[in-house]
């Protein structure tokens, strides 16, 4: 059974039905299930597994998508979760179908997927996630049942809304701009739609830009749609938010009073570009590698920090370099005291630390942003060192004051669930891989933590502590 879509996939079951599967059994591309088997149903499998060869699959022998040179497999169904890295810009052609309990992971590198999607280019099953990361999205459209998770992402030249979302959608540090509806009751951006999943969609830090057409930017039917952070709305029509009438959909708008100037890119530019490089930064993304051989014509900077500040963590086209009062540049910090700073660019993964040898408060001007925004991070104690983890480049400044020092600073070593309680919770979402979290509390083996406004629990198995734990 491929790509079989809508309603509850490729098989749903009435009230009282039941279903057995015996033999081999190929599930794959359907959504948002592959069996709908609600309350009051009974589907029992006794399948031996996929089927191979032609037998039981439509005469065709099922193949795998190849890899296409820019670092991105070619349209066809995802059936095996992994992470894509890309080398170069992506022309995109035809349909991609990531199945059910599938995680895709695109790390973007600055780079650019793109396509010319009337309808879906991207359809993710109902408990499926794609996670997207630095990437530039180009006349895309994601029709999404899962959870898809977007960070430093520029979203342009969809004609009809990006995401279509009747899974869980989440957006940060994202810049949609240039995005149009394709007829007059279409959406340009986002449309959270209230079916089987709750079509939940989020935005935070993030900016909406001379987007046209249809009935508005981000429309809701029946779904909730989050605004948190600073939310700024640009030159769009007709209207930036549409609820269809009689459905109870809404709109909770929590954006920030005190936001500064709107982004002007999110992407996070590598120092080095060539496909070489990125594949040995790729390559070290979630250790601590020693200096690495310099490329010709790069200077690798960090390998020439004073004593006093330390880096860890950091992979080859990250690049700092400590600057002063006049380097930081801002009246207001330079009035607090500035005990140390250094500048951070290239190309920056989360988890990256950074330590003072001396004890202070340290705040962050973000580079995404222009003027840069000033964001408190929470600090922690390694080593007699008063240490601080960032995921993107800016300015690390450390400050007179007394550190705002967290009780347990996690990081996590791999992509992890997060569970609504500990140990056998309820899924709710999952994590990327080197992502720095602080820990509210400990049970069972795990923490509890708080992502993006709400409470999880990750395992303490795949978490690198720090600080008292």
């Amino acid at each position: 059974m491929h790509n079989n879509l809508g309603r509850g996939g490729a098989i749903s079951l009435r009230a009282g039905a039941s279903l057995t599967t015996n033999g081999c059994l190929t599930l794959s591309g359907n959504a948002p299930y592959d069996v709908y088997a609600p309350d009051g149903t009974t589907w029992t499998d006794n399948s031996t597994g996929a089927c191979s060869g032609t037998i039981g699959n439509g005469g065709q022998a099922p193949s795998t998508p190849s890899l296409m040179a820019c670092g991105f497999p070619a349209a066809g169904n995802l059936d095996t979760s992994a992470t894509y890295r890309l080398k170069a810009d992506c022309q995109l052609s035809g349909v991609y179908y990531i199945s059910e309990d599938v995680d895709i992971r695109i790390i973007g590198n600055a780079r650019a997927l793109r396509a010319s999607c009337s309808d879906s280019c991207i359809i993710t099953a109902a408990s499926s996630s794609l996670h997207l990361e630095n990437v530039a999205l180009e006349g895309i459209r994601i029709f999404n049942w899962g959870d898809i998770r977007g960070q430093h992402i520029r979203v342009s030249g969809s004609t009809t809304d990006f995401v279509f979302n009747v899974g869980e959608a989440r957006f940060s540090n994202a810049l949609f701009t240039g995005n149009t509806a394709g007829s007059a009751s279409g959406r340009s951006v986002a449309l959270a739609y209230n079916a089987y999943q709750r079509g939940f969609t989020s935005f935070s830090d993030s900016t909406f830009r001379d987007n046209s057409g249809g009935l508005g930017l981000l429309a809701t039917f029946g779904a909730v749609i989050e605004l948190k952070g600073c939310i700024h709305f640009e030159n769009n029509a007709p209207v930036d938010t549409y609820i269809y009438p009689g459905q109870g959909g809404t709109v909770n708008d929590n954006r920030a009073s005190n936001c500064d100037q709107p982004i002007t890119d999110p992407l996070i530019q590598p120092a080095v570009t060539s496909a070489q490089a990125i594949e040995a930064a790729d390559a070290k993304e979630d250790i601590n590698p020693p200096p690495p051989t310099a490329t010709p014509g790069f200077r690798q900077t960090l390998s020439d920090l004073p004593p006093a500040i330390t880096v860890r963590n950091w992979v080859v086209g990250a690049q700092g370099q400590r600057v002063g009062a006049d380097g930081v540049g801002r009246q207001d910090l330079i009035a607090r005291g500035i005990r140390d700073a250094v500048d951070m660019w290239g190309y920056i993964t989360p988890g990256t630390e950074v330590c003072f040898e001396q004890a202070g408060r340290i705040v962050f001007l973000d580079a995404a942003y222009s003027p840069r925004r000033l964001v408190d991070l929470t600090a922690f104690r390694r080593d007699g060192q008063t240490c601080t983890t960032i995921d993107r480049a800016g300015t690390v400044v450390l400050l007179d004051g007394t550190p705002v020092e967290a009780e347990c600073q996690l990081t996590t070593r791999d992509v992890l669930n997060l569970r609504a309680t500990p140990v056998d919770g309820t899924i709710i979402g999952l994590i990327a891989a080197g992502r720095a979290l602080r820990a509210i509390e400990q049970r069972d083996g795990y923490y509890r933590v708080n992502l993006d406004g709400r409470d999880a629990w990750v395992s303490a198995e795949y978490v690198s502590e720090s600080g008292d734990c």
